[in-house]
């Protein structure tokens, strides 16, 4: 795992008293990754294409369209 930023969003009141770590995670290509507390969450992979539609961005968190943002870059 590779820390390559921090995110500060000032713009609402959680983000002003929170800061966020970007970390990279290379993964094997067959690696198995879930969640955990599944009674609260659901997970699943999706593309950057598919983060950036606006039914997708327009629900992430702040903190995350600063990241997809980022990586469309």
């Amino acid at each position: 795992m590779q820390t390559i930023g921090l995110i500060n969003d000032d713009e609402n009141e959680v983000g002003r008293v929170h800061i966020g770590i970007l970390s990279v995670l290379n993964l094997e290509e067959d690696a198995e990754v879930s969640v955990k507390e599944t009674n609260q969450l659901a997970g699943r992979w999706m593309t950057l294409d598919e983060l950036s539609t606006p039914e997708a961005y327009d629900r992430l968190e702040t903190w995350s369209q600063f990241v997809v943002d980022i990586l469309k870059k």
